[in-house]
């Protein structure tokens, strides 16, 4: 099984936007920290730029992508965050890249 894992923060920003190959697909992803409410949230849009996501929390335990698998162009795959610590506690604005891993398995490692 091979998952990717995607870097979340940068520095000391509370944003960051790159462009990211999924299933041989680009994608451009956008994260956002929101600080009074101290979560992460993902904008997900295509290599033209067109937005097929967006604020979509970044929260343990769950595939992120699920409730979009129906979208035309939307990665097939599965993205989800692991707590390294084990203690099921959300991510907070310095959590990512560290104690909390933003993961993609492929389309083609999914078992239906």
């Amino acid at each position: 099984m091979s998952l990717m894992r995607i870097s979340v923060r940068h520095g000391d920003t509370q944003s960051r936007m790159q462009s990211t190959t999924l299933d041989g697909v680009r994608y451009r992803l956008s994260f956002y920290y929101n600080k009074p409410a101290d979560f992460w949230t993902l904008d997900i849009a295509d290599s033209t730029d067109t937005a097929l996501v967006s604020g979509l929390r970044l929260t343990l335990g769950v595939d992120l992508l699920e409730p979009f698998k129906y979208k035309i162009g939307f990665p097939q795959g599965q993205l989800f965050v692991y707590d390294t610590s084990r203690t099921d506690t959300e991510p907070g604005r310095d959590d990512f890249d560290e104690r909390c891993l933003l993961f993609y398995r492929p389309a083609a490692e999914v078992v239906a």
